[in-house]
Parts: C-alpha cells; sequence; structure tokens
C-alpha cells in the first residue's frame, strides 16, 4: 500500500471542507482526484469510511459553527447546508452530536455569557 493509498479520507475530506457552502457530488470530487465514482468508494471504504460519512461530518460541523454563531435560525441552517426538511438536518445533527440543534444552541447561549 502506498501513501496515496492510505490519505483519501483525508484528501477527500480537505476537499469537502473547501466547498462546504454547496458541497460537491461523489461523481464532481472522484473527477477532481482523476479517479472513478466507484473506485474512490472502494479506496474510502478501505479506509474505513464512505463519501457519505465525510460529507455527513463536514455539513455537522459547519452546522455547529452556524449554530454557535447565532445568527441564523435552525431552519435557515438546515436549508444553507442542503436539508430540505428540518426534521432531516436535526435527525442527522443529533445522530452525530448527541443532542437536538435547539439543545446545542441553548448550551452555545450559556457558554456566551
Amino acid at each position: 500500500m502506498t501513501v496515496a493509498d492510505c490519505d483519501w479520507s483525508q484528501t477527500i475530506g480537505a476537499l469537502l471542507r473547501q466547498a462546504e457552502d454547496c458541497l460537491p457530488t461523489l461523481d464532481q470530487l472522484a473527477a477532481a482526484v482523476n479517479t472513478t465514482p466507484r473506485t474512490l468508494t472502494r479506496r474510502l471504504a478501505r479506509e474505513g469510511t464512505s463519501f457519505r460519512n465525510l460529507a455527513l461530518q463536514v455539513r455537522n460541523r459547519r452546522a455547529r459553527e452556524l449554530l454557535a454563531e447565532g445568527r441564523l435560525s435552525i431552519s435557515q441552517i438546515a436549508y444553507a447546508l442542503g436539508y430540505t426538511d428540518l426534521a432531516n438536518f436535526s435527525r442527522s445533527f443529533k445522530r452525530v452530536c448527541g443532542v437536538a440543534p435547539s439543545a446545542y444552541v441553548e448550551a452555545a447561549n450559556i457558554g456566551r455569557r
């Protein structure tokens, strides 16, 4: 296994973070790293992750940042991150962060006082 084989998740994660306001698709990222979507999927699987997991991590990191800033409503943040339904955003956020977005906002507000 070469060094290039070992850092696909880091490379894809970095590309996703650079474009976090409009996440690229698997096909777009595969083209950006000169491979096919299927090969990229296999390489990420070898590292124990997937495109979906990496994209979810990036979206949730950005959600935490936006929620902590407090300038946008939870609905606005969900829409900005590409969720079409507030319930899907809330469920995804809670699955990754362990708390609902509203509880995260409350904790961030208490921390600022």
